[in-house]
């Protein structure tokens, strides 16, 4: 039996190779309508962790820094089709990738939800410390 890990709030949110660059460049993620009830758990101080499943990367750990409410439609993306309600400032000190991340991380795909338990949390963290960085500006972005 795993012994429980306390203090880890870990949110995984999704990303293509488009929002990716538009988090990096406005330290904004966006949670959408669909997982509003999820961003209202988020707060300042929980850990996110970007997956882009079609590349199988994850890139993290983000802090969230503040949270804004009610996005204008099309604020987020220049398509108003895309409704994002949920803003997270964010800030890295360090971020690192982990590619094929599903095949240590199993429980990345299909995801019900986008809440981490705290192990899955504490498993990420001590995975990314070790992991290759990433680094937006070097334009290590995933093929």
């Amino acid at each position: 039996m795993l012994p429980m890990i306390v203090g880890y709030s870990g949110y995984l949110l999704q990303c293509n190779n488009d929002s990716l660059k538009e988090c990096y460049e406005k330290r904004l993620f966006s949670c959408p309508v669909d997982s509003a009830i999820i961003a209202q758990k988020i707060g300042t101080g929980s850990i996110l962790f970007l997956y882009n499943p079609n590349s199988k990367i994850l890139i993290g750990p983000f802090t969230v820094t503040s949270m804004e409410m009610d996005v204008e439609p099309g604020s987020w993306i220049p398509d108003t089709k895309h409704d994002f309600p949920t803003k997270f400032g964010v800030t890295w000190e360090e971020l690192h990738e982990i590619k094929n991340a599903p095949k240590e991380f199993p429980f990345l795909e299909k995801r019900p939800s986008c809440t981490l338990t705290e192990t899955q949390t504490h498993r990420l963290l001590a995975v990314l410390k070790t992991a290759p960085t990433f680094d937006f500006e070097a334009g290590n972005e995933p093929s």
